[in-house]
């Protein structure tokens, strides 16, 4: 039973599509953790970097029912992009880049 989506996109890959939104705003945190960890706290900075990206996809779902399902594959497709560069940037270039 194959079902015809008039999108061409079925409801998984809205879904995968739109968690690029989530993972701009990990990519986010990730990038700051370091200049966060002192505000925070040494003994609640586990919970922090292990409970933020959990709210982060719990606070994606409930918005990815918010959103015009217009605007579901843009946002997730910019999320996407928007994450791999500040990442590729964060790792290639960041505080942690290897100098020569």
């Amino acid at each position: 039973m194959k079902e015809n989506y008039p999108k061409g996109i079925g409801p998984t890959g809205r879904w995968l599509i739109f968690s690029g939104a989530n993972w701009a705003v990990v990519a986010l945190f990730i990038c700051a953790s370091r200049s966060l960890e002192p505000v925070v706290g040494e003994r609640s900075w586990p919970y922090v970097i292990y409970g933020t990206p959990g709210i982060i996809v719990i606070a994606s779902a409930v918005l990815y029912d918010h959103i015009p399902s217009r605007l579901i594959v843009p946002v997730g497709l910019i999320g996407w992009a928007f994450a791999v560069s500040l990442l590729l940037w964060y790792f290639w270039f960041g505080p942690g880049a290897v100098t020569v």
